[in-house]
């Protein structure tokens, strides 16, 4: 797996306390992400594709193994990485935080990541993601709240690009969408992937990810192998 720009070797997690009600969730998992490839994640509902998502962006620690971004060893809550490395969430909702203006998330990562600081300069980067994801301009100064679903995510996936990442996490991006919703996303992700950005998508949905993707990867009885 040398070489590769994201890779999780022998991943371990098990839910649950003591050694008779512990849970094997991921045993011995492991993934390897070249830099530009788009990778798909699918596997049955409780088979660990979410999990295994946040430990590869560090959200949470593994119970064995080891990830690594660029041959570095990614450590749980370093948020260090948020610059080159976004992941959005299943529930954009809660990722949102209510009391902020659309805009002023769209532009909140980008402010403390990036040299854009000054209002005017969120302000305009706001716009230019709002149009990128096709999400209506007089939605700038509105809330979460009153986007509808699929604006919700494509929200989350105008603040995730805002920063210029290097490669996105995804997980179930596409998830209770209708069809035209799920088409935009995806094209947007099309996008970034031929723009050189790598992707890894994670999704129940194996036909959503065979459209997009190079690659599918399955979690089968705990372990992960090609589809």
């Amino acid at each position: 797996m040398s070489g590769a720009l994201l890779e999780a070797r022998d991943i371990a997690v098990a839910f649950g306390e003591g050694a008779h009600r512990r849970v094997n969730v991921l045993d011995c998992a492991s993934i390897s992400v070249h830099r530009g490839e788009c990778v798909g994640l699918v596997g049955h509902s409780g088979s660990g594709k979410s999990t295994l998502a946040r430990i590869l962006v560090g959200l949470q620690a593994p119970l064995r193994g080891e990830v690594r971004w660029r041959g570095s060893p990614i450590r749980p809550g370093d948020k260090s990485l948020g610059r080159e490395l976004q992941f959005v969430f299943q529930n954009p909702t809660a990722a949102l935080n209510p009391r902020m203006a659309n805009w002023e998330l769209v532009s909140e990562a980008a402010a403390l990541l990036t040299d854009v600081r000054d209002r005017r300069g969120r302000m305009f980067l706001a716009k230019a993601m709002f149009r990128q994801v096709a999400l209506p301009a007089d939605a700038l100064r509105r809330y979460p709240h009153a986007l509808s679903v699929g604006q919700r995510q494509r929200l989350a996936l105008a603040r995730a690009l805002a920063v210029r990442p290097q490669a996105l996490i995804l997980d179930e991006p596409t998830a209770s969408l209708d069809l035209s919703v799920q088409a935009q996303i995806l094209d947007q992700l099309l996008a970034f992937n031929l723009a050189g950005g790598t992707i890894v998508l994670v999704s129940h949905d194996e036909a959503v990810v065979r459209h997009l993707c190079t690659r599918v990867l399955k979690l089968n009885n705990q372990r992960i192998e090609e589809a």
